[in-house]
């Protein structure tokens, strides 16, 4: 009698037991659902914060640019005396478009700083930074601070901008900085008539874009001749170019995927 009453309060608290489980378990299971919402909720957080601080990131580059404006002066010109001012307008806008730029103090912030580059049509305007790689720049500006949009930069192996082939980088950023709307010209956005002004202390160099196209860069080699970038363009400038002159070539990124946007265009003028 004992015993069946032993075994019968034995298989009782099995039973409790076993309902006790179950009950942890679908106890387990709301929390597991809980735990899944807190985690979405904190990825949704971390996207939010990481737009905002792209936000703020961009404003500052932003600001640090603007503060640059006050080193140009259109005041400021330096007339060369050789050239003929009664004859020759363009070579006077282009002297007194370097002129307007303070090289000076842009040096005295960087000694890194190269020129200046604008392109007007495309509301580009920034200086031009070289180092010893072309890693630095990414993501520094004329300041040598961290920021997310980088400086506008030579080619490390380019000697200035005497050299028969110059490169220049920059960032394609969603506010449109930097190179963002370089790919414009290769949309048909701009027609064909680009002009590219690049400023030195010393000199004054114009340039025409003549070829733009897009490529893939793992399975790519920059052209090293006027002909070859002119036979890869998408779109046809109908420029008359010289096969054998000097060309600058401008490197961005796509605004969608991993392709790059290249702009060639050919000195057509130099004071």
């Amino acid at each position: 009698m004992i015993f069946w009453i032993l075994t019968h309060k034995f298989k009782k608290d099995i039973i409790n037991i076993q309902e006790l489980e179950v009950k942890e378990i679908k106890k387990f299971k709301f929390s597991k659902e809980t735990i899944i919402g807190i985690f979405l909720v904190l990825l949704l957080l971390v996207a939010l914060f990481d737009i905002a601080n792209w936000v703020y990131q961009t404003r500052i580059s932003d600001k640090k640019m603007r503060e640059l404006e006050n080193l140009i002066n259109i005041d400021n010109i330096n007339p060369n005396g050789e050239i003929d001012y009664e004859n020759d307008e363009e070579a006077k806008l282009l002297i007194s478009e370097r002129g307007a730029i303070d090289f000076d103090k842009l040096n005295e912030i960087n000694s890194d700083t190269k020129g200046w580059i604008k392109i007007d049509s495309l509301g580009i305007s920034y200086p031009i930074m070289q180092c010893a790689d072309n890693d630095y720049y990414l993501k520094k500006n004329i300041y040598k601070e961290d920021d997310i949009s980088g400086s506008i930069f030579l080619d490390y192996r380019n000697n200035g901008f005497d050299d028969r082939h110059t490169i220049i980088y920059g960032h394609n950023m969603k506010n449109d900085s930097m190179f963002g709307r370089l790919d414009e010209v290769l949309k048909g956005k701009t027609g064909t008539n680009v002009d590219i002004l690049v400023l030195t202390k010393d000199k004054s160099y114009k340039y025409k874009a003549f070829s733009t196209y897009e490529v893939d860069p793992m399975n790519f080699r920059m052209s090293d001749t006027i002909e070859d970038a002119a036979n890869k363009s998408k779109v046809d400038f109908g420029q008359d170019i010289y096969p054998e002159g000097k060309f600058i070539s401008l490197y961005t990124c796509m605004d969608t995927g991993k392709n790059k946007t290249i702009l060639h265009a050919y000195l057509e003028r130099e004071v």
